[in-house]
């Protein structure tokens, strides 16, 4: 395993998301689709064919990274889609492949309300987990979409359990935030054993 994935592998990560993205821009794409056979972009856009969106409707990537996903949904017909990112170098290699409509540079955290409720689906691939996005940033992105949208979070396995998703899935449930779909188990890395959890919700 490259130091690059390593670093963010296990239940020790230590990094600045902002500048371990920006240090692995260049060669982020090379190592994950040819090392290790990652797809798990692939597998959290095909969720999204099971329901019948229109090809216009508003999708929001979160940590949209270098553009894999929206890659996917290009190919798919959708066509209206906002990307978030911290890193600005991952951002300026999405903007080269002219993939999304708008691009915000931004913590999650940091979102402010006024693209509350604004999208009609969510995706969120590879930024939940240890030194990058945190279970208690579930609620934040619920709020991006509208009421009835399809939220699709793509994850690695091992930090789902460290941290409890469990737990703060439960509590957006019982407070009749969200609906679960379906929560599954996926390896997505074809080269290497990388268990992931695809969760789908519907925002309520």
């Amino acid at each position: 395993m490259g130091n690059n994935l390593a670093a963010v592998s296990g239940k020790d990560v230590k990094i600045d998301p902002e500048s371990h993205y920006d240090n692995w821009a260049r060669k982020y794409e090379y190592e994950l689709l040819n090392e290790y056979g990652y797809c798990a972009h692939i597998i959290a856009a095909e969720a999204l064919l099971k329901y019948e969106l229109r090809k216009d409707c508003e999708i929001i990537d979160i940590g949209c990274g270098t553009g894999l996903v929206a890659e996917e949904l290009i190919s798919m017909g959708f066509s209206n889609i906002t990307g978030l990112d911290i890193s600005s170098k991952m951002i300026a290699i999405a903007k080269g492949k002219g993939l999304y409509k708008k691009l915000y540079k931004k913590r999650v955290e940091d979102v402010d309300n006024s693209i509350f409720e604004k999208f009609d689906v969510l995706t969120c691939v590879g930024s939940f987990g240890l030194g990058h996005i945190g279970p208690k940033s579930l609620k934040t992105l619920m709020h991006l979409v509208k009421k009835g949208s399809i939220v699709i979070i793509f994850m690695n396995a091992e930090p789902f359990i460290f941290e409890d998703y469990k737990k703060y899935i439960e509590n957006l449930v019982s407070y009749k935030a969200v609906e679960v779909i379906t929560i599954e188990d996926h390896n997505y890395m074809s080269k290497i054993e990388r268990p992931g959890k695809l969760m789908i919700f519907r925002r309520q």
